[in-house]
């Protein structure tokens, strides 16, 4: 996810339920979003959206071809709004899937992800080349 308004209801319902309790509403959401829409860091988080969902489903699916890629997606999540660089939330799992969360007992599994994540920031970074393999 990138910050970012979003037509997806069920988005904007996980949204509103991980920003419970912060002192922001969607109105105020609205406002900061036209602030942000005139400002490069919303196309340079989608980028770094883009990179990290690109590496990230291209290297997991050569260890399972049941992976589906659900793509890129826009949300207002508040742990992305104050930060002045480019932003994204990355989710790797669920752990309401049991395989996928006897997968994450694995530290290999999760070092595999953390360096499918690390091949997205650093695509991104060299902007330009193509998705990174990341090494085994």
């Amino acid at each position: 996810y990138y910050f970012g308004p979003s037509s997806d209801e069920k988005t904007l319902k996980l949204a509103q339920q991980e920003n419970a309790g912060s002192e922001y509403g969607l109105s105020d959401f609205r406002e900061i979003m036209e602030k942000l829409g005139k400002t490069m860091k919303l196309q340079e988080s989608k980028e770094l959206a883009e990179s990290i969902q690109s590496n990230l489903f291209l290297n997991s699916r050569k260890h399972s071809e049941d992976i589906q890629n659900h793509g890129v997606k826009r949300a207002p999540f508040v742990v992305l709004l104050g930060v002045e660089v480019p932003a994204v939330l990355a989710e790797v799992s669920c752990l309401s899937n049991r395989e996928e969360e006897l997968e994450l007992n694995s530290e290999s599994h999760r070092e595999n992800i953390a360096r499918y994540l690390a091949a997205g920031i650093f695509d991104y970074l060299n902007k330009g080349a193509l998705p990174h393999e990341a090494k085994r």
